[in-house]
């Protein structure tokens, strides 16, 4: 039952929250686009004039997954804050903390595997603007390949999931941990510490 209503939820949050949905798509397809670079022989063969680029490139990467880390972290917790209305009447009606919280990690996982999926291929037209981009500031040639790197896709996918498991990680355990008047006021509360911060 946690898994068709999963899925059912899933589908519904991508089209009623496209907002969240487009930004871990695009969270993904930055992810790709920068381990492109790191794995491209393009760039491998200007690195070879250059030997500071590939230190450039992959520090670039690991200030580009941070930021995106922490981005999604910002992103999954806003959803549960939206829809702790809705989790807190999952338990009214019957189901336990560790059910909703197991239902929410699921429905996510779901909605990030798909997110997965069209960033890596939005990714790869953005990797290749930057690979463009790049080449055409040293001036060498370029030609247009749409074309995935195994390594650069295995990369990403470790990336992704390592920010997007933590991020729902936390979640799971913080629906676990909260009370029934938490979740169905978590929105209520958002705006009472925003009005705060705003007269303080």
């Amino acid at each position: 039952m946690l898994s068709k209503l999963s899925l059912r939820n899933a589908r519904r949050q991508a089209r009623d929250y496209l907002v969240y949905f487009v930004t871990i798509v695009m969270s993904a397809a930055l992810i790709y686009a920068f381990n492109g670079l790191v794995f491209s022989q393009e760039i491998r063969r200007l690195s070879a004039a250059l030997e500071v680029m590939p230190l450039i490139i992959v520090l670039a990467s690991i200030v580009v997954v941070c930021i995106i880390g922490w981005l999604v972290q910002y992103t999954i917790s806003f959803m549960l804050t939206r829809r702790g209305r809705e989790l807190g009447t999952y338990i009214l009606t019957g189901l336990e903390n560790s059910q909703v919280a197991r239902l929410f990690f699921l429905e996510n996982l779901a909605v990030g595997g798909i997110a997965l999926l069209l960033g890596t291929i939005l990714g790869n037209l953005i990797f290749q603007a930057l690979c463009a981009v790049m080449l055409t500031l040293f001036r060498a040639p370029y030609t247009f390949r749409f074309s995935f790197s195994l390594n650069a896709v295995l990369l990403t996918i470790f990336y992704f999931a390592l920010v997007y498991l933590f991020a729902l990680f936390r979640s799971r355990r913080r629906i676990r941990t909260m009370k029934i008047c938490d979740l169905i006021y978590s929105d209520r509360q958002n705006e009472k510490e925003l009005l705060k911060k705003s007269r303080s």
